[in-house]
């Protein structure tokens, strides 16, 4: 039952990041754009929330790469 529960989860934070988007192209105030969609101010916030942590979380999941320096030749390519 706890993957059925993920699965959902899943797809409730997919369409919320979808009503973001729509949001961010419809180039309305919250308010309005909440109005015209049936949602509070308060639901819509929340969520944006959730998404921008679910986000933040992403990026701490991947490995630093670290940069190393190249001297070029005199083409400008950095020989390997």
């Amino acid at each position: 039952m706890e993957k059925i529960a993920e699965v959902k989860q899943i797809v409730r934070h997919d369409n919320w990041k979808r009503m973001y988007d729509e949001y961010r192209r419809s180039g309305m105030k919250v308010n309005d754009w909440c109005v015209m969609h049936g949602l509070s101010v308060k639901a819509f916030y929340y969520r944006l929330k959730v998404i921008r942590g679910e986000l933040l979380n992403e990026t701490d999941r991947h490995d630093i790469v670290p940069l190393v320096e190249c001297k070029t030749n005199w083409r400008g390519i950095c020989p390997q």
